[in-house]
């Protein structure tokens, strides 16, 4: 199976070599590598030409958009220029393990996955690792090594509740992004959040506890993890506009996913109502309403968003 690199950049250019360097290093090369720079006024697009012809990469393409699309109409203009089987996304500032490809290359077509995705490390802008001591799903931290070892496949439920599927960690068929893509277009959402609920649903997405990547957390992410447990507490509006995007996901899962089961779609119901809640009870500040939802909200709904939600209202008291 062929495997292309689609790598959007903007205004990267104190990181992008290295990164560069690190897919140029693969021990299963990439057959294709296509970066599309979304009108960065750096010096990123000089960086990037000096690199390609510095290594003579004739499988790499360079596309300098005319206009400012933003991540999810470049995503949608780089997919439909790629022919590879196997679609690897690339943040500009990351680092990857020299056998990313190939590990991931190898679990997608041995168990016949539609998206495979790795765990990831942190690091910080000088390149150092960020210890991690409770981390998301798919995040090495302290208690990464009790868990399995190996691949596995990820339920619709647990994609539902965790998110499991982070793009610079992320490889798809892309046939099943294709698919995606009139999603992501109409509703402007993130590519990598429904490939994992799309692949999921038809219990074809699979997840390896190794960590493939380094990903760098630095000042100018365009999306910036919060790591700590204060670090969401202290910014609640950004942890609600993250409960209303998990609310929009699952709506698109009800009305466009026409192959769900019954119990699928009541559990997503269920979940909508009670992520709709949560927020209202934020805003409330009502603890016990939050307390009584951490007890009876189902298997789509992250725990850990409840109880970050009950701690600020408790403080907020």
């Amino acid at each position: 199976m062929s495997v292309a690199v689609l790598m959007g950049t903007y205004n990267g250019e104190k990181y992008i070599e290295e990164q560069m360097c690190s897919i140029v290093k693969q021990s299963r090369k990439a057959d294709e590598v296509l970066i599309c720079d979304d009108c960065s006024s750096d010096s990123t697009v000089d960086i990037i030409k000096k690199f390609i012809n510095k290594h003579r990469l004739k499988n790499w393409t360079l596309i300098e958009n005319k206009v400012n699309k933003g991540f999810a109409e470049n995503f949608i203009s780089g997919i439909s220029k790629i022919s590879a089987d196997i679609v690897f996304f690339s943040d500009q500032d990351d680092i990857w393990h020299m056998d990313k490809i190939k590990i991931m290359t190898d679990v997608m077509k041995k168990n016949n996955a539609e998206a495979v995705l790795c765990r990831q490390k942190y690091i910080d802008s000088n390149g150092d690792r960020k210890k991690v001591f409770l981390a998301q799903p798919g995040i090495e931290d302290f208690f990464s090594s009790w868990h399995f070892r190996g691949k596995r496949c990820v339920s619709f439920e647990e994609q539902v509740c965790n998110n499991r599927s982070t793009g610079m960690a992320l490889a798809v068929r892309r046939d099943a992004a294709l698919v995606c893509s009139k999603w992501i277009g109409e509703y402007q959402i993130s590519h990598d959040l429904i490939i994992g609920m799309y692949a999921a649903s038809h219990n074809k997405m699979y997840y390896i506890n190794e960590s493939l990547v380094k990903r760098r957390i630095h000042d100018n992410n365009t999306s910036a993890p919060q790591i700590t447990v204060y670090d969401r507490i202290k910014n609640m509006e950004k942890m609600i506009r993250g409960i209303e995007g998990r609310v929009k996901l699952q709506l698109i899962c009800l009305a466009d996913f026409w192959w769900l089961g019954e119990c699928d779609k009541k559990e997503l119901n269920k979940s909508v109502r009670d992520y709709s809640n949560i927020i209202r009870y934020i805003e409330e500040r009502e603890i016990l309403k939050l307390f009584y939802l951490l007890i009876k909200s189902n298997g789509m709904v992250n725990k850990k968003i409840i109880c970050l939600s009950l701690l600020y209202a408790l403080m907020e008291k």
